[in-house]
């Protein structure tokens, strides 16, 4: 089931990044970090304004600019003050999510035993000015994982996603694995052996069917 939410809440971050810059954003990505925080990777062709709006948005507590492709791509670090952790705690995977104008549009796959009520009550407890705006029957979109994913753990997975989403394969590189490392709160030899591990699996998965 693919549910379409609407948000305005000023508490809400993209709701307020889009509102203090005047453009829009997207959210790219999300890696767990420490317990309960999230790491989200947000693009938009705002930038020194996008840092300083983050910053001082409650429940962020590290603000990282990543890229500068054609835009900016920001890392930050959020305890509170997401869509995002309502719906992940219902179980929810977000397929795409846009904010322009003081307005968040979310597109959320929920799986059929889920009660749409229940997530949209959830989040409403923390963003009450959330709407749901329709409702449709879709296949997974997970339902291609990752090569070999049973042999990946999930710390291996987050750190390939976060390493991707940060440039640490880009060349030239947008970020250095410590700062990767870092963002994650790991060792950076940790790092290392993750994103190697699960370079192997996947290479592996190609080479080798």
């Amino acid at each position: 089931v693919e549910v379409d939410l609407a948000a305005t809440d000023e508490d809400a971050l993209l709701v307020a990044l889009s509102e203090a810059t005047g453009t829009e954003w997207t959210l790219d990505g999300l890696v767990p970090a420490t317990e309960g925080e999230l790491l989200a990777y947000l693009s938009t062709d705002a930038a020194d304004a996008g840092v300083d709006a983050a910053r001082g948005h409650a429940g962020v507590s590290d603000v990282r600019t990543v890229a500068t492709d054609g835009g900016t791509t920001l890392e930050v670090r959020a305890g509170s003050g997401m869509l995002a952790h309502p719906l992940l705690e219902c179980g929810a995977n977000i397929v795409d999510a846009t904010a322009s104008d003081g307005r968040c549009e979310l597109a959320v796959e929920l799986s059929t035993d889920t009660a749409v009520r229940a997530v949209l009550d959830r989040v409403r407890e923390s963003f009450p000015g959330t709407d749901l705006r329709a409702k449709r029957e879709v296949e997974p979109t997970d339902g291609e994982p990752l090569p070999d994913e049973t042999d990946m753990t999930d710390r291996q997975r987050e750190a390939l996603e976060a390493a991707f989403r940060a440039g640490y394969f880009d060349w030239p590189r947008d970020s250095t694995a410590e700062e990767v490392a870092e963002s994650l709160d790991i060792a950076s030899p940790t790092l290392h052996s993750h994103l190697r591990k699960a370079e192997n699996r996947l290479l592996s998965e190609f080479f080798e069917g």
